[in-house]
């Protein structure tokens, strides 16, 4: 059997009742990280991805590799997130539901999200009050995230640095529409007067 044969195979064995029948199987697309597959289960548009690493350059190499802790970690997170999300009652989030991971191929199965991209919805020409709105509910969305999983630490706040590079920024801004500049300037000053004060900071995968 194929190595794609055998993610076929496991992953139908592995899907929860309700994703069943499965129908439209397809793939797989070489991504830059990840091999994918598309399906439809029970009528749900599913996601099928098999993460790829240094050193593993084919598909019968990944599967050959068996389980991955860095793979049960992601799906653990995305379970994290998905739930944080939901128990938020906020109705302008969501987030990416997790199926199922299946060991034995070391896959995560995942219902496909329809979205645009944040930086597709900004430009120059939106309204200032939709790009607040969207970034607003980026903002909220990060903060339910990190709360869940994020790895936070209480450290100094370099200011000074970003203080110089907001300034720097500015003299690319010149052409930009009126207000850009003189908001930049703003956020400089603020990142000032914030110097070596502590701050939480923490990243998970995704962040802008």
């Amino acid at each position: 059997m194929t190595a794609a044969g055998r993610i076929r195979h496991e992953v139908l064995d592995s899907l929860p009742a309700r994703y069943r029948p499965v129908e439209g199987w397809s793939g797989p697309r070489r991504q830059d990280w990840s091999w994918q597959f598309d399906a439809v289960g029970g009528g749900t548009r599913l996601l099928i991805k098999v993460p790829r690493w240094a050193g593993v350059d084919t598909l019968d190499d990944a599967v050959a590799a068996g389980p991955q802790p860095d793979t049960q970690g992601e799906f653990a997170a995305l379970s994290a997130m998905a739930a944080a999300v939901a128990g938020s009652g906020d109705r302008r989030l969501a987030a990416v539901q997790p199926v199922v991971y299946v060991p034995g191929v070391n896959a995560v199965v995942l219902e496909w999200l329809d979205a645009i991209p944040l930086a597709a919805r900004l430009g120059w020409t939106v309204p200032a009050a939709t790009a607040g709105s969207l970034l607003g509910s980026t903002g909220a969305w990060l903060r339910v995230c990190h709360d869940a999983i994020g790895a936070w630490v209480v450290e100094p706040f370099d200011g000074k640095a970003t203080a110089a590079a907001w300034h720097g920024a500015v003299d690319s801004l010149h052409d930009s529409p009126s207000g850009i500049a003189q908001a930049a300037e703003r956020v400089a000053a603020a990142a000032g007067r914030l110097d070596g004060h502590p701050v939480q900071v923490g990243t998970i995968h995704g962040d802008l």
